[in-house]
């Protein structure tokens, strides 16, 4: 369930960063596929947002890693229905 739910939040993220900076004419002819008509600055803006939409989710990424690499508190490893001493 969590894979899914991230790869919609990346890729609502993605789109809402590589879509701020793009006019909506722009928008549609690239998601068609016609880039004859676009002019180059546009489609090198439309670059650039999914560059910097990739380096978001790779830093994003790399601080769950530290966070899931933090070591747990004793409590966490006891045994199922071991009493816990309060601290």
């Amino acid at each position: 369930m969590l894979t899914n739910t991230g790869g919609v939040f990346s890729i609502a993220l993605t789109l809402a960063i590589v879509v701020s900076a793009i006019p909506a004419t722009a928008l549609f002819a690239i998601f068609a596929g016609v880039t004859s008509g676009i002019p180059t600055g546009t489609l090198q803006t439309f670059i650039n947002g999914l560059h910097f939409a990739f380096w978001v989710m790779a830093g994003l990424s790399l601080i769950s890693t530290v966070i899931a690499a933090l070591p747990t508190r004793e409590h966490e490893l006891a045994a199922p229905g071991a009493a816990v001493e309060a601290a």
